[in-house]
C-alpha cells in the first residue's frame, strides 16, 4: 500500500449522475400514482462506496429536489404523491445519515490499516546491523515510497550539531552537509521539537535531481525525531503534493522506533570505536613490551659481556 489517499474513481460519480437523471426522467414520464421516485435508493447506494462521508447527503438533496420538480411539473398533483414524496425525501435523508457514518467507518478502518502496515514496514526495514548511513537510506527509501516524497535527506546529530547521513532522490549540492540548532528551517525544528510544514518552497532548496535537469518540490515536511523528548535526528521530505494529516500521525507513531533505532547504530558505532582502540592500545602495549623485552635481553647481554672482560 503506497500513500493514504481518499480519492474516488471519476467513473463512480458518472453512474452515480447517470443514474439520478435515468430515475427522474422515468418519473417524468410515468404516471404520479407510481412510485418511480424509489428507484432514487439505487443512486443514494452507489454513493456508499465512495470516500466522501458527505456524498450521501448531497445525493439524497438533489434526488428529494427532482422528486418534487418532477411532482410540480405534472399536471395531475395530487395531495397523496405529495405526501409520498415527502416520505420519500425523509427516508432518503435517513438513509444518506447511515451511508455518512457508513463511510465514516471504512475512512478510519482503511485508515488504521494504513498506519499499521507503515509502522510494520518501516520496522522491518530498520531490522539488523547498520551503519547510520545505511540506515538512513533504508528509512528514506521507505518513506520516500510509502508517502509518495519525491526527494528527501536525513540528518543525525553530531556532538550539539546535525550532520547529513543520508539523502533521497535530492540534486547535488541541494543539501546542507550540516546545521546547527535554530539554523535555518532544520535547526527551527529541532529547537521547537515538532514537524514543520511549508508550501511554495523557494527555489533551489531541496531540489529533486534527475538524468533531465532539476526541479523544486511544491510542499515540504521536516520532522524531528525524538527519543525521551531529546531531538537525535532529522528527517525532511520533499512531496508535489500537499502533505496529508495520516503523513503526520504515521510519523508520530514511528517517531520513537527511528529513534531507537538511531541511538541503537550510534551505540554501536561508538562501540566499535572503543574496541578498535582498545585493540590498537593493546597491540601498542604488545609492541612495547616485545622492544621492552629486547631491550632487557641486550642489557644482560652487554652486562655479562661486560662481567667477562673484568673477569
Amino acid at each position: 500500500m503506497t500513500r493514504f489517499e481518499e480519492k474516488t474513481p471519476s467513473y463512480l460519480y458518472l453512474t452515480i449522475g447517470l443514474c439520478i437523471l435515468a430515475v427522474s426522467i422515468a418519473d417524468r414520464l410515468t404516471p404520479v400514482g407510481l412510485a418511480i421516485f424509489v428507484a432514487y435508493m439505487v443512486p443514494l447506494s452507489l454513493s456508499f462506496y465512495t470516500w466522501r462521508p458527505k456524498i450521501p447527503y448531497y445525493v439524497a438533496g438533489v434526488s428529494a429536489m427532482l422528486m418534487f420538480v418532477d411532482l410540480y411539473s405534472d399536471q395531475d398533483m395530487t395531495g397523496i404523491g405529495t405526501a409520498r414524496r415527502f416520505i420519500g425525501s425523509i427516508t432518503l435523508l435517513m438513509v444518506a445519515t447511515i451511508g455518512y457514518q457508513f463511510i465514516r467507518t471504512r475512512l478510519a478502518v482503511r485508515r488504521e490499516i494504513w498506519l499499521q502496515e507503515g509502522q510494520t514496514g518501516i520496522s522491518e526495514r530498520m531490522v539488523g546491523d547498520h551503519r547510520l548511513e545505511e540506515l538512513g537510506d533504508r528509512v528514506l527509501g521507505f518513506f520516500g515510497s510509502y508517502l509518495d516524497a519525491k526527494v528527501g535527506a536525513m540528518f543525525i546529530e553530531d556532538e550539539g550539531n546535525f550532520r547529513r547521513c543520508a539523502t533521497y532522490a535530492a540534486a547535488t549540492g541541494s543539501v546542507p552537509e550540516r546545521f546547527s540548532i535554530g539554523e535555518g528551517l532544520l535547526g527551527q525544528a529541532v529547537k521547537d521539537a515538532r514537524p514543520m510544514i511549508v508550501s511554495d518552497v523557494p527555489d533551489g532548496y531541496l531540489k529533486l535531481g534527475s538524468g533531465l535537469g532539476a526541479s523544486n518540490p511544491r510542499h515540504l515536511l521536516v520532522v524531528p525525531i525524538k527519543l525521551e523528548g531529546t531531538v537525535n535526528a532529522v528527517i525532511e521530505l520533499g512531496f508535489f503534493q500537499p502533505v496529508r494529516d495520516s503523513d503526520l500521525e504515521l510519523f508520530e507513531r514511528v517517531d520513537e522506533s527511528v529513534a531507537i533505532a538511531v541511538r541503537s547504530v550510534k551505540y554501536r558505532s561508538r562501540l566499535q570505536e572503543l574496541l578498535e582502540e582498545t585493540q590498537r592500545q593493546s597491540e601498542e602495549v604488545q609492541a612495547q613490551s616485545e622492544e621492552l623485552r629486547v631491550s632487557n635481553e641486550e642489557l644482560e647481554e652487554q652486562g655479562r659481556a661486560l662481567r667477562e672482560t673484568q673477569s
